[in-house]
């Protein structure tokens, strides 16, 4: 028989960058693959294809995730199973090749592990003419990190690439379009790359709330009491993309998904002048796209499902299928909120199982599988004064609170020919599950919300470790005189990876070195009084993009012994008796990967009232809460390339 060899080979090489899911979440990866694929094949013969050598580079502390004990990790044995994707223009399908052995080898830098093997490809058949492309899919790994064999010592990884993984494509004769196909093969559906953008019509129960008391956002606290409702109303029609993480307990793996919500908001408003302050409550539909997630179910036997989760009225929601919606956020940026910007996410769910394959086997599910009605609670911190302030429209993460983690019913109505639900409850259904989700920046209906500035904003981040950012000099300017500094240093140190929520990038502490009074020339000592944080929460971060430096809390000492503090301060005459509130400042500017320059955007400064320096003690300056614009670019050493995604 013949089995269609080809004439010629091209040589692979491929280099890819995966998310691995454990018990404990989502990791980084890199998989390397390295080997020839022939360039053409015969229509009805199956291809015999050649092997692949295979590395996969993780953090030592992903392995470590599956063992308490301490030995040399460069002795890690165990299999893998690899799932390439077979692309034609009618669809994609997945070939799964066998499993095979892998053994760790010692990494070069001390801080990640190198998993490497060989693998075999299944052969591969096609019914009709075909230019068809491989690309790297899932790779499932269980590793024994316990050279006693220890039971505790077992650790499994899932890991799904992030970009297209490309391998190399083979030609069957003919220039028809045709479908790959292999033992493995089953019509599987695939993610939905679709965003739709429609205003939710406005209702006049409750303005469109969900009325299920379960739903109810009036238990939460953070609405000041002298706050004043504003007049209810329709609301604002608004839409969201949102990405992330659902890791099932069970599985010890994440699962991703994807989503966009339709929004009204601010049915229901409040605000307080007092406390810098507005509360939004509204209400959503979202739609979530079809997720494949892979694990290692049953033991050891590789379990893919495909699945969508989808919005349902609850018990006592007279129908509505909406989930609610309220945010307690800074009123105006420019002046000082002692409390933590936060949102919720209140609904109703199922997940429905649409595909799934285990050990490779195509499982026939229906188009009834799907789990009974669970309550979903997503809690989301979008900023404060330290890390910088930010507001529902901007996006942020939400995740399940610890207490009220998701817990997903049993299944019905799976299978065709057997009920085949209790399958899915071993793999999916019980208490724990938690979810991640990001949101990114909200836009119009009325806009084009397919626009990249709308998209989830998460950051990369490389190489990661401490950067010196360094301004020189540093002045901050007054009025007929200026503290002028040789250099304002900030030591921040960033954690390498991808998927980082754009605030919060980096942590460290600030210093001022060879800082005077102009123009009397006397030295001023000029102090940080916190740790400040570097990132950015302007919605939807670009590469070269808007940051900030937070958490700016500064003293000015002169040589007599009085300071002159500086922060964000606002006078609040209202309700008696008059007092000031006093937050941290922020440095504004956009950061260039490519030069590690931070160029300054308008930022300021406020005396302080714990000022002690009478006027003029300081040329320039009084406690009277002077308005400062400093304007200061930070050079970073080494340079961090910070880009999204």
């Amino acid at each position: 028989m013949s089995t269609g060899l080809p004439s010629a080979l091209a040589d692979v090489d491929s280099h890819s960058v995966y998310a691995c899911s454990t018990a404990t979440g989502p990791h980084e990866a890199t998989v390397e693959l390295s080997g020839r694929l022939p360039k053409r094949g015969s229509i009805g013969n199956p291809v015999e294809l050649n092997d692949f050598k295979v590395a996969v580079t993780v953090p030592l502390t992903v392995v470590q995730d599956g063992s308490s004990h301490s030995q040399d990790l460069s002795s890690v044995t165990g299999s893998a199973r690899l799932s390439v994707l077979a692309q034609t223009g009618e669809g994609d399908d997945s070939l799964d090749w066998s499993p095979f052995s892998v053994a760790g080898v010692k990494s070069t830098d001390g801080d990640s592990l190198r998993i490497v093997g060989t693998v075999r490809p299944s052969p591969l058949t096609v019914d009709r003419p075909a230019e068809v492309a491989l690309s790297v899919g899932a790779i499932e790994l269980s590793l024994n990190v316990d050279p006693a064999g220890a039971a505790g010592g077992i650790a499994k990884l899932v890991c799904t690439p992030s970009g297209s993984g490309r391998l190399g494509s083979i030609g069957f004769a003919g220039s028809e379009q045709a479908r790959a196909v292999s033992a493995a093969d089953s019509a599987e559906p695939e993610a939905e790359a679709r965003y739709n953008c429609e205003a939710l019509q406005p209702a006049t129960r409750l303005r469109g709330m969900n009325p299920d008391p379960k739903l109810s956002m009036g238990d939460l606290q953070g609405r000041p009491a002298d706050a004043v409702p504003g007049a209810a109303g329709d609301g604002q029609p608004e839409c969201a993309k949102m990405t992330g993480f659902a890791t099932i307990k069970k599985l010890g793996a994440s699962v991703p998904i994807a989503a966009s919500a339709n929004i009204r908001m601010n049915p229901y408003s409040w605000t307080s002048k007092s406390e810098n302050y507005i509360g939004s409550e509204g209400y959503l539909k979202a739609e979530t796209k079809d997720s494949r997630g892979s694990a290692l179910g049953f033991g050891f036997m590789p379990t893919s499902m495909v699945s969508r989760v989808v919005q349902v009225a609850g018990p006592e929601s007279e129908g509505s299928d909406v989930a609610n919606l309220r945010g307690d956020t800074i009123q105006a940026f420019n002046l000082p909120r002692n409390g933590d910007d936060l949102g919720w996410v209140r609904g109703f769910v199922r997940v429905q199982a649409v595909g799934a394959r285990v050990n490779g086997v195509a499982v026939p599910l229906g188009d009834k599988c799907e789990s009974g009605r669970a309550f979903l609670q997503l809690n989301g911190f979008l900023g404060n004064a330290h890390v910088g302030h930010s507001q529902l429209p901007y996006g942020g993460e939400y995740t399940t609170d610890k207490d009220i983690a998701l817990t997903i019913p049993k299944f019905a109505g799976c299978g065709v020919d057997e009920d085949l639900s209790p399958l899915l409850d071993a793999v999916a259904s019980g208490e724990g599950n938690t979810v991640r989700a990001i949101s990114g920046a909200w836009c119009s209906p009325s806009t084009d919300c397919s626009d990249q500035k709308y998209d989830v904003s998460t950051v990369s981040v490389s190489p990661g470790g401490v950067s010196v950012a360094k301004a020189e000099p540093f002045v901050i300017p007054g009025t007929g005189g200026s503290i002028e500094c040789d250099s304002a240093t900030v030591r921040l140190k960033f954690r390498a990876g991808r998927w980082h929520p754009q605030a919060g990038l980096a942590t460290g502490d600030m210093a001022f070195d060879g800082c005077v009074s102009q123009p009397s020339g006397q030295p001023i000592t000029v102090t940080a009084l916190a740790d400040v944080v570097f990132g950015s929460t302007s919605g939807t971060y670009a590469t070269g993009g808007d940051v900030t430096i937070n958490g700016v809390r500064l003293s000015a000492k002169a040589p007599d012994g009085c300071t002159i503090g500086f922060g964000l301060t606002r006078r609040v005459p209202l309700p008696p008796p008059p007092r000031t509130d006093v937050s941290d400042a922020a440095f504004n500017g956009k950061y260039d990967p490519e030069t590690g320059i931070m160029s300054p955007s308008p930022s300021y400064l406020y005396s302080t009232p714990d000022s002690s320096c009478p006027t003029n003690s300081i040329p320039g300056f009084t406690n009277n809460f002077a308005v400062h614009n400093v304007s200061a670019k930070f050079a970073f050493n080494p340079i961090q390339r910070i880009t999204s995604p």
